[in-house]
């Protein structure tokens, strides 16, 4: 036996996963904050006011795509709030 890996018999299910992935997916969690938007330039509280990124925070978010993309990470689904800074962000993180 490999290390922790343990095979039920008969079911074709290794450590929680199907036998025929292996080795098995890894799974990585993103999180990550808007760009810059007005209301931080402003040095405001802004809370759930919908507030536009600046032209850094739309350029924060195009790098973190070019980042993400040099690491190899590719998205299956995401989340996030239909506030236009964090939407927006999101769109850029796509590239």
């Amino acid at each position: 036996m490999m290390g922790s890996t343990i095979k039920a018999a008969n079911t074709g299910i290794v450590s929680g996963h199907h036998a025929d992935e292996w080795p098995p997916k890894r799974h990585l969690l993103v999180l990550a904050r808007h760009g810059k938007s007005e209301g931080n330039r402003d040095n405001i509280f802004t809370g759930w006011r919908d507030l536009p990124l600046t032209e850094c925070g739309r350029d924060e978010a195009r790098r973190a795509a070019e980042h993400l993309r040099t690491l190899g990470i590719a998205f299956d689904g995401a989340f996030a709030t239909e506030l236009t800074r964090a939407s927006t962000s999101y769109r850029r993180s796509q590239g």
